[in-house]
């Protein structure tokens, strides 16, 4: 069963956390783990204001890291954080999973994502 944990150990990831330029002291982890095997993950950092995403890996595998990216886009909304500003290779994906506009880096507010897709609302109807 696939499940995305936070991961406090950031050993593994430190030189990916420093290639992206981010402070290891404030970087975040989340690993996609399936059947004890780790099969993606995120680097982010959280603010009281926003949720920063510089990385989420796999990037080809889009439903991975759709399931990566509102895993940890959810748990913003949680803290009551509502602006996803998305970096690199990440605002790549966040744009064709239409999370951002084009020529945008910024989800706001982030819940929108989680109310479900216009059309399929209109197919219920």
């Amino acid at each position: 069963m696939l499940q995305i944990l936070r991961q406090e150990e950031k050993d593994n990831y430190i030189d990916l956390i420093r290639s992206l330029g981010i402070d290891p002291d404030t970087a975040l982890i989340s690993e996609a783990v399936d059947s004890g095997k780790v099969t993606g993950y995120a680097v982010y950092t959280l603010t009281p204001e926003e949720i920063s995403v510089y990385c989420v890996e796999p990037e080809a595998d889009l439903v991975l890291w759709d399931g990566i990216a509102r895993s940890i886009l959810f748990s913003a909304v949680l803290k009551g954080v509502e602006t996803a500003r998305f970096f690199g290779s990440a605002n790549n994906n966040a744009k064709m999973l239409r999370f951002i506009e084009p020529g945008s880096d910024e989800l706001r507010p982030i819940s929108k994502i989680f109310e479900g897709c216009k059309d399929c609302k209109h197919a219920k109807e």
